[in-house]
C-alpha cells in the first residue's frame, strides 16, 4: 500500500519551477551575450556550466528525489518498507543530468532559428 503526502509533491512541483526559471533566465542571458547584446561578467563556459547545473540540479535531479520521498510504502502486513539510495548510483544520476542538460543547452543556445528571430 502507498501513501502520498501532498504537501511533498507540491514542494517538488516548486523546486521544478524555481530551477527551471533558473535555467532559462541565465539560458537567455548566455544566448544573448553570444549576439553581443549583453556583456556577461564570466567567461561562457562558467554561463554554461550555471545553466546545466540550475537545470540538471535543482530542476530535474532535486524534483525527483523530493517527489520520491513523499511516498509512504506499506508491506501486507502494515510495516513501513524503507527505501535507501545507493551513494554511487546516486551520484552517477546526478553526473549523468548534469552532461545531458549540458549538451542540451549547448544545442538549445546555439538555435539558428531563434536567434534569427529576434
Amino acid at each position: 500500500m502507498e501513501h502520498y503526502s501532498s504537501n511533498v509533491v507540491i514542494l517538488s512541483f516548486g523546486v521544478a519551477y524555481v530551477g527551471s526559471y533558473l535555467a532559462i533566465t541565465v539560458c537567455e542571458q548566455y544566448r544573448q551575450s553570444r549576439l553581443g547584446v549583453v556583456e556577461l561578467r564570466f567567461p561562457q563556459a562558467t554561463y554554461l556550466a550555471l545553466m546545466s547545473a540550475c537545470l540538471g540540479g535543482v530542476g530535474i535531479w532535486c524534483m525527483h528525489f523530493v517527489g520520491m520521498s513523499a511516498v509512504s510504502m506499506q508491506d501486507a502486513d502494515g510495516n513501513i518498507i524503507d527505501v535507501r539510495f545507493d551513494i554511487g548510483l546516486t551520484i552517477l544520476s546526478l553526473v549523468l543530468v548534469l552532461v545531458f542538460a549540458t549538451v542540451g543547452f549547448m544545442i538549445s543556445s546555439h538555435d539558428g532559428m531563434f536567434t534569427k528571430s529576434k
